[in-house]
C-alpha cells in the first residue's frame, strides 16, 4: 500500500469505520437492545438484565430508556451494575471493524482511483511528470510554477531540450507555427533555455513552413 492508500486508509476510512460502528451499536440498542446486548457477557461474570424504561414527555410525547445491567450475587447480597455504556463500545468496535472491512473492499479502490485522477503533476522536486504539454494554459501554469520556485531560490532548472506540444496537441509537423514559435519565445524569455536552443529551435520550425 502506497503513501496515498495510507492516508486513505488513516484520514477516511478509520473516521467513517468509526462514526459507522458506534452509530449502529447507540441508536441500534435504543431501537433494538439486543444489537450491543449480545457484548454484555463479555464484561458481565453474571447475570445480564436487559429493561426498557418508558416514559412521557409534558408536551404529550413518550420514549423508551434501554437500560443493560450485570447482576451478581443472590438475594440480599445481589448488586446490580448498569454496563450499558460498555456493552455498546464492545459493541461499536466490533461494528467498526466490519464496517472497516468492507469499506477497504469495496470504497478505497474508488477513492484512490479518484485521487490519482485529480494528481496531474507528481514528484515536482525530482522533475516534471505531467499528462503533456498540449495547450498553452497548462504550459503557462507549469512555466509559473518553475519561476515562483526559481525566485525563492528553491530549484535550478536546466532544460537543454524540449518539444513545443503534447501528445493531446497533436504532431510537430501539424501544429500551428505562430503559436509554437510564440511558446518557445515565452520559454526562452522565462530563462528555461539558452540562445542556442532557441535559435535552433527556431529555425527547425520555419523550416517547415
Amino acid at each position: 500500500m502506497g503513501r496515498s492508500g495510507l492516508k486513505t486508509t488513516f484520514l477516511v476510512m478509520l473516521p467513517l469505520s468509526l462514526a459507522a460502528g458506534f452509530m449502529i451499536a447507540g441508536i441500534g440498542t435504543a431501537i433494538w437492545p439486543p444489537a450491543s446486548a449480545w457484548a454484555a457477557p463479555l464484561v458481565c461474570s453474571g447475570t445480564v438484565d436487559v429493561q426498557s424504561d418508558h416514559y412521557s414527555t409534558p408536551s404529550g410525547g413518550s420514549g423508551v430508556n434501554r437500560h443493560i445491567y450485570c447482576l451478581s450475587g443472590a438475594g440480599k447480597d445481589e448488586v446490580r451494575d448498569e454496563i450499558t455504556f460498555p456493552a455498546i463500545g464492545i459493541a461499536g468496535l466490533v461494528y467498526a471493524a466490519i464496517a472497516f472491512v468492507l469499506l477497504q473492499l469495496f470504497a478505497a479502490p474508488r477513492i484512490r482511483r479518484r485521487a490519482e485522477d485529480r494528481m496531474k503533476v507528481s514528484d515536482f522536486g525530482g522533475g516534471i511528470s505531467a499528462r503533456g504539454l498540449g495547450s498553452p494554459a497548462e504550459l503557462q501554469a507549469i512555466l509559473g510554477q518553475v519561476a515562483e520556485a526559481l525566485q525563492r531560490g528553491q530549484a535550478d532548472v536546466n532544460v537543454r531540450t524540449i518539444t513545443i506540444g503534447g501528445a493531446g496537441a497533436g504532431s510537430a509537423e501539424g501544429g500551428d507555427s505562430g503559436t509554437r514559435l510564440a511558446l518557445l519565445k515565452q520559454l526562452h524569455d522565462s530563462g528555461l533555455i539558452d540562445d542556442h536552443d532557441y535559435k535552433a529551435k527556431k529555425a527547425e520550425i520555419l523550416s517547415g513552413l
